[in-house]
């Protein structure tokens, strides 16, 4: 193939450098080199997929580099906010209670002063300072305790008199809050579930007071056999259903045994004004 010139021109706003063949040798060039033509194109594209797989991968690689730079650089951030402010609330905290020690102080001076061994201690529940043993001690000598849960294990410690008050306040409420009251036996029972409600109605005691009940009520019963005919129907005469009529109708003409009989089926609605 023979060059026939060369020469520089632009093409897409870029200079090229290119040469002038004939187009006869270009066609004999291109027929005779068509295999390896397309075998050096192919060969171009897999090395141009390659080369772009290539920097997709690294982009992301860089990318993922950045984004982890960024999330340290975040956390790194954050931890450092979170030590400033916890500089800050432990100086404000320190404040605080160098104040309250010092109001608690003043307050118990007397107490402090004639009692050499008072001093103030805070409680390890509550975070308030108290004098300890007064606050600390009971009048027995005995120290407060209060239940704590560590590692699901209940132990007791040492605690102010406050905090032991809470305790039985909110034990004496829970069991306002339990208290059963049981009408038959005219008593009360703290009772945390109804098993224990069960329990006591199948108590000899309650079963027993419920036979007296019982017992006193078959007592009281009126006996209508003794009642006189008159009687009979002055209780009809004011024993009445919720519409207004007569339990038992025409009472005036019923006989004295089939009226009894009538009277009992429906006792409990009875009235017994006259007795």
């Amino acid at each position: 193939m023979n060059v026939l010139k060369v020469m520089n021109i632009t093409i897409n706003e870029t200079d090229e450098e290119c040469v002038v063949i004939r187009l006869k040798d270009y066609n004999d060039f291109m027929f005779a080199n068509y295999a390896e033509f397309q075998k050096l194109h192919s060969r171009t594209v897999q090395l141009k997929k390659r080369e772009e797989k290539q920097d997709d991968v690294e982009s992301r690689r860089i990318e993922h580099i950045k984004r982890q730079e960024l999330r340290e650089q975040e956390h790194e951030e954050r931890r450092k906010k979170y030590i400033e402010m916890q500089i800050i609330q432990n100086k404000y905290n320190n404040e605080r209670l160098r104040k309250e020690k010092e109001e608690v102080a003043e307050t118990h001076k007397e107490i402090l002063d004639s009692n050499p061994e008072a001093k103030i201690q805070m409680c390890r529940f509550c975070k308030k300072y108290r004098i300890n043993p007064i606050h600390f001690v009971d009048t027995d000598g005995k120290k407060y305790l209060k239940s704590y849960n560590k590692d699901n294990q209940y132990l007791k410690a040492a605690c102010c008199v406050t905090c032991y008050d809470e305790v039985l306040y909110k034990k004496e409420e829970r069991r306002m809050e339990h208290t059963y009251f049981c009408n038959t036996c005219q008593s009360t029972i703290i009772a945390f579930g109804e098993d224990t409600i069960i329990k006591h109605n199948s108590s000899i005691k309650h079963k027993k007071n419920e036979n007296k009940q019982n017992y006193d009520k078959q007592k009281t019963t009126i006996n209508l056999e003794l009642l006189s005919l008159k009687e009979l129907q002055s209780i009809c005469s004011k024993s009445s259903t919720e519409e207004g009529t007569y339990l038992i109708s025409n009472y005036t003409k019923t006989k004295k045994q089939d009226l009894i009989k009538k009277m009992y089926d429906v006792y409990d609605k009875l009235v017994f004004d006259f007795y």
